[in-house]
């Protein structure tokens, strides 16, 4: 489970969550569910993720060329046998990122702050593609419905360390790290792309703050992510245990966690078979398996650097974020 030490302000909600007097909501449809079944799920979220990021961000490419590129089968989802789609590099000819590096401008305050919602907004439909969300009755829904909230302060977070990380390890740009929205910071010490004076905040502020991080972001995601050599398929379920293990720190029910954990072990046992398909030996399997899942922990703690260097710098202020964007980010405000 993740670990409640990585959120120590998570903030108590009402007694109507509380496992004291919650009844059990949820069905336990999730067992009855295949994990090739999740894996497809997820595999199939993330291209309509990476298509709708395309068709926001890319403004060198046409609409018509995004839509047009690959095999439709890579965007709508995976055949049945997803296993057989994919190299053991996790290469496809369909959609595993959602830029070319021909797509990359200079990262600005201002174009962040201008793509924030329409990235907050992906990532919900990202969590409302879980298939799970799509078939529970009317009562449940009512309980599902505080988790998603949960769900999407989670993404607004972790998905914007995650999604960054796997994008310039696949671009493989040496010198370059490149934002959800396609834009770009240099990464050398004496680079001045994305690290120049705005009228919000200066060169000297953006270094002092953001500079630390992105080395830490470096050495303890991105590095890793190399050594491995990270495959799309690892990246998906990646993100995905990120996603559920960090809501397992939330205060809510031992109904929902149940339900956090059946859907961990499903895409567990998914990636299991994906390494079985690729004929990998189980001590394979498990080393492999155990490295996915310890770049987890690195994932939580730069996810709290970030929210400690933003606190520092009046961090909603500064971006000028509204209501909405202040309450999906924010832990203190019940939503």
């Amino acid at each position: 489970q993740g670990s409640p030490e990585f959120f120590p302000d998570t903030p108590s909600y009402s007694s109507s969550v509380s496992e004291e007097h919650e009844p059990i909501p949820l069905p336990i449809r999730s067992f009855e569910e295949m994990p090739e079944g999740v894996m497809e799920m997820l595999l199939r979220e993330e291209r309509l993720y990476n298509e709708r990021r395309s068709i926001l961000y890319c403004v060198k490419s046409s609409i018509s060329e995004i839509l047009s590129a690959g095999d439709v089968n890579d965007i709508v989802g995976c055949a049945l046998n997803f296993a057989c789609h994919f190299d053991h590099d996790g290469s496809s000819t369909g959609h595993l990122q959602p830029f070319s590096s021909r797509d990359l401008n200079e990262l600005t305050f201002a174009g962040i702050r201008k793509d924030i919602r329409p990235q907050i907004l992906a990532t919900y439909e990202w969590i409302r593609g879980w298939n799970n969300f799509k078939c529970l009755s009317a009562t449940d829904k009512i309980f599902l419905c505080k988790l998603q909230k949960i769900l999407l302060r989670r993404c607004t977070l972790f998905h914007s360390v995650i999604d960054p990380c796997y994008l310039s390890m696949r671009l493989g740009l040496p010198d370059r790290f490149v934002m959800f929205n396609g834009m770009f910071v240099g990464i050398a010490d004496e680079a001045e792309e994305g690290w120049r004076d705005e009228s919000c905040i200066s060169s000297t502020l953006k270094k002092e703050l953001y500079r630390p991080l992105l080395n830490r972001v470096l050495a303890d995601i991105v590095n890793p992510m190399q050594a491995i050599n990270i495959s799309f398929i690892e990246y998906v379920v990646l993100k995905a245990l990120v996603t559920f293990k960090s809501t397992l720190s939330a205060n809510i029910s031992s109904a929902l966690k149940r339900y956090l954990l059946s859907q961990i072990d499903l895409i567990i046992n998914g990636l299991s078979i994906h390494y079985t398909n690729l004929g990998m030996k189980l001590d394979d399997v498990a080393v492999r398996t155990g490295n996915v899942i310890l770049l987890i922990g690195n994932i939580f703690e730069v996810g709290m650097q970030c929210l400690e260097s933003h606190q520092v710098i009046q961090f909603f202020d500064l971006w000028k974020l509204d209501d909405l964007l202040i309450k999906l980010i924010s832990e203190t405000t019940p939503f």
